[in-house]
């Protein structure tokens, strides 16, 4: 706490009756009373005020999710511990390139990025989390109009585009983007198909040789509603250390059995890779 611009003139960081002033102390309570209190739910109100979020407004989950992450990357960067510091980016970031390669000179324009989520489109007839990834993986031919521009050519040649994979994190957020606008409509419309995912998903064989990268499902997201404007969300969590899974939705947690894991119009998925320590 003493390094945190905020938290380290809290006067009551000592008392009896502590209060969490910044947004990284108040998560640290939250997770606190989650883990090591008897209480059935655990009201979020103070950590949901300081983030200024209004919670009688739906908001988009994915787009709370790259916000949250950032939010919390930004609020470890005083940290001078380095396991603490970078414990965002260690647990949740991965890194893809797109790659552009020349079909006249094969050369290849490779433009890498990092990544803490992947957004994978559920259009197209994708019914398998594998229908999706091969979607996000595809390679798309520039023609015509779309040629690029060569620097070895120093010309426009008709080109590949594609994007690879290149490190997985330990921890892997899979956005299934449910949430479209549609022209027409002039607004967001829900998709309602289903999708079929593994609780053990084998992402080896998208990363180059040699890199192996198995994940167990620990957790799914889903919006329960006919539109993308009305609606609630629920939250299947695997308790780590035992195993079992519990069904959250606001005040209400409930055990949930394996195979309920199908049901409802799932948002984002987090699988942990095998054999990796959880994180602190």
């Amino acid at each position: 706490p003493s390094e945190d611009p905020v938290e380290a003139e809290n006067e009551t960081i000592l008392e009896q009756l502590y209060e969490p002033r910044s947004k990284v102390a108040s998560l640290q309570v939250l997770f606190a009373m989650m883990q090591y209190t008897k209480r059935k739910f655990i009201d979020p109100a103070d950590f949901i005020t300081k983030l200024g979020l209004n919670p009688s407004v739906q908001q988009d989950a994915q787009e709370f999710s790259k916000l949250f992450i950032s939010l919390l990357e930004d609020s470890l960067a005083h940290q001078s511990s380095a396991p603490v510091r970078t414990m965002i980016q260690k647990q949740f970031r991965g890194e893809y390139a797109y790659v552009t390669t020349c079909q006249a000179c094969l050369r290849e324009s490779v433009r890498p990025s990092h990544f803490y989520e992947l957004d994978l489109a559920l259009a197209g007839g994708n019914k398998t989390i594998a229908d999706c990834l091969k979607d996000f993986l595809k390679v798309e031919r520039m023609t015509g109009d779309e040629k690029y521009f060569c620097e070895g050519c120093q010309c426009k040649q008709e080109a590949s585009r594609c994007c690879r994979l290149r490190e997985l994190p330990n921890t892997l957020n899979l956005q299934l983007n449910r949430f479209q606008y549609d022209m027409n409509l002039g607004r967001k419309k829900k998709l309602n198909s289903n999708i079929q995912f593994p609780e053990t998903l084998d992402m080896s064989e998208y990363l180059g040789p040699g890199q192996e990268a198995i994940y167990c499902l620990t957790g799914v997201l889903m919006h329960v509603g006919p539109d993308a404007n009305h609606g609630h969300y629920i939250a299947h969590i695997q308790e780590l250390d035992s195993g079992l899974w519990f069904k959250f939705s606001d005040e209400t947690v409930v055990p949930l059995a394996s195979k309920q894991l199908r049901l409802g119009g799932e948002e984002e998925l987090l699988l942990a890779k095998k054999g990796k320590v959880k994180a602190p």
